[in-house]
């Protein structure tokens, strides 16, 4: 299950990553494309604004305006020679570097194919600007080529590539260390886990041969003096066993190793059985549990054992924080195809921090009484047992007013 999630938790990581690689990079396109669309825009503006202003001077108009005149084949060859003036090439310079362009080009006239002479709206290659202002005929046109272009437009958007490699650099080294923290983090949890695990197991051993020893002793006529002193040993092992087998079951419950056997079960019956189990416990707190049981419930189909456990664990946990004079209430009712069930007590109650945080496994609840023993796995083993059951349990409670733990589970 941890595995499960970790390795989806890295693939769903990789795959934002490579999502967020994709949008830089269509970003970075789109900006060069603006930037290049800007640019071009200038140069044509440049261009013509050059065109207009020799227009309209008459000393560039003239030889312009006749260059044309005597055939469109000897009309390109002339306006070249033109173009390579000092006054044509200052008048450019000029217009450019109020667009902040200073690249070297080169300035050249071009002849419109035959097939667009006749079209006014015939679209013109980039950086060009139509040269009909100046000559008698729109058969050429003026156009520039920037041999720096390329390293111009990088230069450009050198801050924003800068920045957004930088950015991704700096994500994809926190994803490669928080992915190593990750797996470093599973790794000691599982090694944890196992230690528990088999500590769990020898802790276990023992302590069924000294509950069977105490047992086989209780048999026999002891001294009166020699009988609290068994009792002590009998209740602590029995206490320091259910940890053990808490621990056990989690761990379990936790690695997904374990399959419910549900089978049918009346859950009155059960329910009454826990309560009788409990009966010197609850006699010695002077504490009542108080339990009515519907007239014909249903049986359901659950796992028996988890189930008690489950309810054993409620009932424990009441007891240990009402303290003397404790009194439990459990109710049982049917709604439509799912069970509720609940167990309220007249404790000390839960704050909302405690209520958000209950059911995490070794939580310890904060309270003035200093002998409520555990490790804080009984709730996190219930709302297990609970979601294994496709259940959902609730708590609701109150400082100073008691609290009530609420389960449905379905039928089936």
């Amino acid at each position: 299950m941890r595995y499960a999630t970790s390795t989806y938790l890295v693939l769903a990581s990789v795959l934002a990553m490579a999502v967020l690689i994709a949008i830089q990079v269509a970003w970075l396109r789109q900006s060069e494309q603006l930037i290049e669309e800007q640019f071009q825009t200038n140069v044509n503006t440049a261009l013509c604004s050059t065109v207009q202003t020799l227009a309209q001077q008459e000393d560039a108009q003239a030889p312009f305006g006749q260059a044309c005149v005597p055939s469109v084949v000897e009309c390109g060859e002339e306006l070249n020679e033109l173009i390579k003036t000092d006054l044509f090439a200052q008048t450019l310079s000029s217009t450019l570097a109020g667009f902040n362009i200073n690249l070297p080009y080169e300035a050249r006239v071009c002849a419109k194919a035959p097939d667009t002479l006749q079209e006014a709206s015939a679209e013109l290659p980039p950086y060009s600007c139509a040269l009909d202002p100046i000559t008698q005929t729109d058969s050429h046109f003026l156009n520039l080529e920037f041999a720096g272009r390329k390293k111009y437009m990088l230069n450009k958007m050198g801050m924003m590539t800068g920045a957004s490699f930088g950015i991704l650099l700096l994500i994809c080294l926190l994803f490669f260390y928080a992915t190593y923290r990750l797996l470093r983090e599973q790794k000691m949890s599982d090694l944890n886990r196992e230690f528990f695990n088999h500590m769990a197991h020898e802790f276990r051993t023992p302590l069924t041969n000294i509950k069977l020893a105490s047992s086989l002793l209780a048999r026999k006529d002891l001294v009166p003096a020699g009988k609290p002193h068994l009792n002590i040993i009998q209740s602590e092992a029995t206490q320091l066993m259910q940890q053990v087998e808490q621990v056990l079951y989690l761990a379990r419950l936790e690695k997904n190793d374990y399959l419910l056997r549900k089978e049918n079960c009346d859950v009155v019956e059960l329910f009454q059985s826990t309560v009788t189990a409990m009966d010197l416990q609850v006699a010695k707190q002077n504490a009542n549990i108080h339990f009515t049981p519907p007239p014909d419930f249903p049986t359901i189909q659950v796992d028996s054992l988890h189930l008690q456990n489950a309810l054993r664990n409620l009932l424990d946990n009441a007891l240990k924080y009402a303290g003397e004079d404790a009194e439990i209430r459990i109710d049982l009712k049917e709604s439509g195809d799912r069970i509720l069930f609940s167990v309220s007590d007249n404790g000390p109650g839960l704050s909302a921090l405690q209520q958000e945080q209950i059911f995490t496994p070794f939580y310890r609840q904060q309270t003035s009484r200093n002998n409520c023993k555990g490790f804080g796995l009984g709730l996190a083993y219930v709302k297990r047992i609970v979601d294994l059951h496709k259940g959902q349990i609730n708590v609701m409670s109150t400082e100073g007013q008691g609290t009530r733990f609420e389960i449905n589970l379905p039928k089936s």
